[in-house]
């Protein structure tokens, strides 16, 4: 099969992050009717992870400040009905977001506009409070329906190098990832970790798939690597995997690479010095949240077939990802594409293992494989080239599972089951 470009490819990546955006906000207005209706707020803030951060951006917007003033404190404290909200620690006599901020830093400037003109003066009444949940949502969505569209450009740059056709299958498969999989119960619903982590290991994917024809990335791949670790330090494997892999094939330009990874570093280090009184102590060991004590085939266990965490039961069709990650492994000839998901397929296998250990590996209130959201770009470019090349009687099953994942999502966001 030979590669075909039929569209313009920045006509279409528009198109596809303006349709994805609009239908991830599309119940936006029925959440908020029914939040000021119940006087409650858990359909706009889908979980307690992300008070905090949906928060920081007005705080940083309204006064200047990474840290929670009485005012914010009083509204997240209503919403959860605590004295310090579970995404919350109290460090040096400061009320300080008890996860990385980077989901807030990238929500400022959706924020901005609103709050410049005096939409939120304060926090003083639900409507107020329900208005920072809208931005909230509107920040993920947008960032979301971002890295939808990214992913459109990594399939169609993944298609060109291993020469298949874009037909059906390929506008699918981004149907696919941004509807039938955590991408949309997850990432596009709150300002979670999940969302700039997945935009970011997007990019760096997109750039990796690029690197074997241009020689001006390795340094803007540094930089996409340090971001993805400040906005999930779990991303430790991706990026070492990363590193690693430019170094063994791009052993002259490695320098560049670091070079652009090492202001981050810094930067982690500085905030949390500040913040938390050592560069070495981040807001998982403020809180106390480092402890790996589950066996580890517990943890396995329950992410190859419980039916509340794994692809079996939420998106079948990435089952799949594990079987061809094994078939990449004893694959003689690989081309380019292939080294670089190798990579990163044995990444994700070393990340399943380290939350199979952590003590809550079930995710606490995330719907389904909520801790590997930012891992499914690679998931399904693993299974891409299995799809398109399947047996007509396969694709008719796969196009099934496809139809019941989307209705696993749609579901989880449409209709939560926990009260809301």
């Amino acid at each position: 099969m030979v590669y075909k470009q039929n569209h313009s490819p920045v006509k279409v990546f528009g198109f596809i992050i303006v349709a994805t955006f609009f239908f991830y906000l599309v119940n936006t207005p029925r959440d908020y009717r029914k939040n000021l209706e119940t006087r409650t707020y858990r359909r706009l803030l889908t979980s307690y992870d992300i008070t905090a951060n949906t928060f920081l951006p007005y705080e940083i917007i309204k006064n200047k400040r990474l840290y929670f003033g009485e005012q914010t404190m009083t509204a997240m404290r209503v919403i959860e009905r605590r004295d310090i909200p579970h995404s919350v620690v109290l460090k040096n006599g400061r009320y300080l977001p008890a996860y990385p901020i980077m989901s807030s830093l990238i929500a400022v400037p959706v924020y901005f506009i609103p709050l410049s003109f005096g939409k939120i003066p304060n926090l003083d009444t639900i409507q107020r409070t329900l208005g920072v949940l809208i931005l909230g949502r509107i920040s993920a969505s947008f960032y979301t329906a971002l890295s939808v569209g990214i992913f459109y450009l990594i399939l169609r740059r993944l298609s060109l190098l291993k020469k298949l056709k874009i037909s059906f299958w390929f506008y699918l498969t981004i149907f696919f990832f941004a509807f039938c999989t955590n991408v949309y119960s997850i990432s596009s619903r709150g300002l979670w970790q999940h969302v700039p982590a997945l935009l970011f290991n997007s990019l760096i994917l997109l750039v990796m798939l690029h690197l074997n024809d241009k020689d001006n990335l390795f340094k803007w791949l540094g930089v996409l690597c340090g971001l993805s670790f400040l906005s999930r330090p779990t991303n430790i494997f991706y990026v070492a995997a990363v590193a690693i892999f430019v170094l063994v094939k791009y052993r002259r330009v490695f320098i560049q690479f670091i070079l652009g990874a090492v202001p981050f570093a810094i930067i982690y280090m500085l905030y949390n010095y500040l913040m938390f009184g050592s560069p070495f102590v981040n807001e998982y060991v403020a809180r106390d949240d480092t402890h790996f004590t589950t066996p580890i085939w517990e943890g396995l266990i329950g992410y190859m077939v419980s039916p509340a965490r794994s692809f079996l039961f939420i998106t079948p069709p990435l089952v799949m990802s594990y079987y061809c990650l094994v078939f990449l492994y004893k694959k003689k000839g690989k081309d380019y594409a292939d080294h670089v998901l190798q990579y990163l397929g044995t990444a994700f296998i070393a990340t399943l293992i380290m939350y199979s250990m952590w003590w809550c590996w079930y995710g606490a209130d995330r719907f389904g494989y909520g801790f590997f959201t930012e891992w499914v770009p690679v998931l399904i470019l693993l299974i891409y080239e299995k799809m398109v090349g399947m047996k007509r009687v396969w694709k008719i099953l796969l196009l099934l599972l496809i139809v019941y994942s989307f209705y696993t999502q749609f579901n989880a966001v449409w209709y939560p089951q926990k009260p809301m």
